[in-house]
């Protein structure tokens, strides 16, 4: 790039000897014959060098300087004077001069001092830039520890939580068992009863008229019908209960368990079933949940890592619906990639958050309430397992994250997020 150079001077003949002499060694120069002129150019074109000579009529070139600088630091300055004076040129220097010429002076000296000092200004600009480089990749590795830091401690936290609910889930089932094995005993033996009864009835029906209308009396005061009808429907609510305690308890230890070191078999439907379970006291009542899960082939991963993605998303989603609202999820299979979208009709994110969401440590939750490791976790995790996770938002109307993964990769990244949690 053609350097541009400003010679001041209140004298025609130097200004013009001085731009014809600099011009046939590649610089583009700029005349000026006063303060006013100088200061007009230098906010019109982009200076780099400026020569000043200091006796000019009007204010001087050391107030040209001053004013240079103070609104254009990275300008080079150099000055020429007549004037053999050992305390100016420091008067000068100090003020932000890269040199002081005196005049009667050769156009090779002047070709010199242009020269270097514009390489002094290349290296100062390019040291700047290389430490401003240093600094900014320091701070992305001590801000990478940081949230490797954390992502350890909550791996830790996480992963005695996940021991204490394996714990509580095996103690729960097997008194679950209990009740649903006597709870199916029970409704079998009301079943003979409800059929020892309807005998009953045959056999009323040969009975005297005062008799049957005395049975019939006390078979009304009993409610012995309505007790009958009730039991069969209170019977078939509680294993339907105890039912959907095993498939919790089945969810718990399924998402407890710890991954395997090596990448295995997985079923993303399952994983998605996995982590339904485990949020579903997340969903609020006023959320309607709407699956469409398609087939889709298995794919080399780990499970608890793919489950965990889910759960976060649709903790995320669960969270963003105020009032009323739907969740849809839908999985397919698309040229060989599985794609998985959580769609929710909440609160949307604003524009200007949509980059941050995956960063570490973000989060617009109140503070206790959020790590803001949630989406970090989840966006590493889709990325070891060699996919892609896409957001798009519109404030107001809603959200749609997309998860896209192939079939047939697996790879390892530097880090290794943690393999579950439910805290976003």
């Amino acid at each position: 790039m053609i350097k541009k150079i400003l010679i001041v001077d209140d004298e025609e003949m130097i200004r013009e000897m001085q731009k014809r002499y600099l011009e046939d060694y590649g610089y583009q120069c700029f005349l000026a014959g006063s303060y006013d002129e100088a200061l007009i150019l230098i906010g019109q074109q982009s200076i780099d060098l400026a020569l000043l000579d200091i006796n000019m009529p009007g204010q001087s070139g050391i107030e040209l300087l001053k004013e240079t600088k103070k609104r254009f630091p990275d300008i080079v300055i150099i000055m020429l004077t007549a004037v053999d004076d050992f305390n100016l040129a420091e008067q000068c220097l100090d003020l932000g001069a890269d040199d002081y010429i005196i005049k009667p002076f050769s156009l090779s000296r002047v070709l010199v001092s242009v020269k270097n000092a514009l390489e002094k200004q290349r290296l100062f600009l390019a040291q700047h830039s290389y430490q401003e480089d240093l600094e900014s990749q320091l701070a992305k590795k001590v801000e990478k520890l940081k949230a490797s830091q954390a992502m350890l401690i909550q791996q830790e936290k996480l992963a005695a939580i996940g021991q204490l609910a394996a714990g509580v889930a095996h103690e729960i089932n097997n008194p679950v068992g209990y009740i649903s094995g006597n709870l199916s005993s029970a409704n079998k033996y009301l079943s003979k009863l409800i059929g020892y009864f309807q005998q009953l009835d045959e056999i009323h029906k040969q009975l005297p008229e005062n008799l049957k209308l005395q049975i019939k009396a006390n078979k009304k005061k009993f409610k012995v019908d309505l007790v009958m009808e009730d039991l069969a429907d209170l019977f078939a609510e509680s294993l339907e209960g105890t039912d959907r305690i095993k498939t919790i308890v089945h969810g718990l230890k399924s998402f407890s368990r710890t991954d395997s070191e090596e990448p295995e078999s997985v079923d993303i439907n399952e994983c998605i079933q996995d982590a339904l379970t485990i949020v579903q006291n997340e969903i609020k009542y006023n959320i309607k949940l709407e699956q469409n899960l398609g087939k889709l082939p298995s794919i080399i991963g780990y499970h608890q890592q793919l489950a965990q993605v889910f759960m976060n998303l649709l903790v995320n989603a669960s969270h963003a619906i105020e009032q009323e609202g739907v969740i849809k999820i839908k999985s397919y299979l698309s040229d060989e990639i599985i794609i998985v979208t959580v769609t929710d009709n909440g609160c949307g994110i604003p524009e200007e958050n949509l980059k941050k969401i995956f960063d570490p440590f973000y989060t617009t939750k109140e503070p206790g309430k959020g790590t803001g490791l949630g989406m970090s976790i989840t966006s590493e995790i889709i990325q070891k397992h060699g996919g892609e996770l896409a957001v798009q938002s519109t404030v107001g109307q809603g959200t749609e994250f997309t998860i896209s993964l192939p079939t047939m990769f697996f790879g390892k990244t530097e880090t290794d997020p943690i393999s579950r949690g439910i805290d976003i």
